[in-house]
């Protein structure tokens, strides 16, 4: 699996974010989804430290990628 650079920037600033290491995001994310680690209905709302300064303009560069990708296929 390839990562795109904006993915590798996002589990960065959420993985520090949430006191974790890359490697253990990257390995939540793929085994259970980040909509699942994360999730206004779950116990785990936000990362510990709260959400990156950044993160609105990561989720929305992430979002323009997935258009992208989409429109591809």
């Amino acid at each position: 699996m390839q990562l795109s650079e904006i993915q590798t920037k996002a589990i960065k600033s959420i993985a520090k974010a949430d006191c974790r290491s890359a490697e253990q995001m990257l390995s939540m994310i793929i085994n259970t989804g980040f909509d699942w680690i994360f999730s206004e209905g779950g116990e785990n709302t936000s990362p510990y430290l709260g959400w990156p300064d950044d993160w609105k303009e990561i989720a929305k560069e992430l979002e323009e990628e997935y258009k992208k990708d989409l429109e591809k296929n």
